[in-house]
């Protein structure tokens, strides 16, 4: 089945010059197999600079994403612009707040992500920051699993979380990792400072390489026989805990 022709853009000069402009954000680029032409390597580059991912597919693929002269590369149109966390950071130190920013590694099912966006939104979250690859494709489903809160709470790509999260302590926050192996419950951390949740997906949870970056682990306390909890549930107890300390 083929994709609607006004959910893509097809063609490579058409696509380079949508990213130049900045004004149609795109969810995921596909090219074709082995790119040999300047102009194919031009607009891989471009992507990765922009935190766009990119797929290298059969032409099959790309003919089953639109049935036009696509030049071996189609975009698939984002529903929501993505936002630039340097500037929502400022922004909320700026007017005098305290910032709560989301981390997401790896989880790359909609419903999950709907469902986080949805607790994010309701307790205060001042961005959701997802890696550009291994990540769910944002698309209308996604917009759709959040009953909307995709359009209300700024969403921001990473070509790498583990810059990202330098970035934000060389900010002021403080980035608190969410693992079922942490020694310290989430009820002894101090949430009422800036602070970045870093949440893994239930499959593979956090990767080390970012765990060994963060201020601190901390766990949910767990009766009974399971042993975690699916991601979006998690993410919901972790907010609530810190509205409760910034509450009293």
């Amino acid at each position: 089945m083929k994709a609607r022709d006004d959910s893509t853009i097809f063609g490579i000069h058409a696509i380079l010059e949508t990213i130049r402009a900045g004004k149609q954000p795109i969810s995921k680029i596909f090219i074709k197999h082995h790119p040999t032409s300047p102009s194919h390597k031009k607009l891989l580059a471009l992507a990765r600079e922009h935190a766009i991912p990119c797929a290298k597919v059969p032409m099959a693929k790309l003919r089953s994403l639109t049935s036009k002269h696509h030049q071996g590369a189609v975009a698939l149109r984002s529903p929501i612009p993505f936002a630039h966390l340097p500037y929502i950071i400022e922004q909320k130190y700026h007017q005098g707040g305290v910032p709560l920013i989301l981390l997401l590694d790896q989880v790359q099912d909609i419903h999950n992500i709907g469902a986080i966006a949805r607790t994010a939104l309701a307790t205060g979250v001042d961005a959701l920051v997802v890696p550009t690859y291994n990540s769910a494709l944002i698309s209308g489903d996604t917009m759709k699993a959040s009953a909307g809160a995709l359009a209300h709470i700024p969403l921001c790509r990473t070509n790498n979380l583990a810059d990202t999260i330098t970035f934000l302590q060389q900010s002021g926050l403080q980035v608190i990792a969410c693992s079922e192996k942490a020694s310290q419950s989430l009820y002894q951390e101090n949430f009422q400072r800036p602070t970045a949740l870093l949440l893994g997906s239930e499959g593979y949870g956090i990767s080390k390489p970012l765990l060994d970056r963060v201020n601190s682990s901390v766990k949910i306390p767990m009766q009974g026989a399971i042993g975690s909890l699916n991601v979006s549930v998690a993410a919901a107890v972790l907010l609530y805990e810190i509205v409760r300390q910034q509450c009293n």
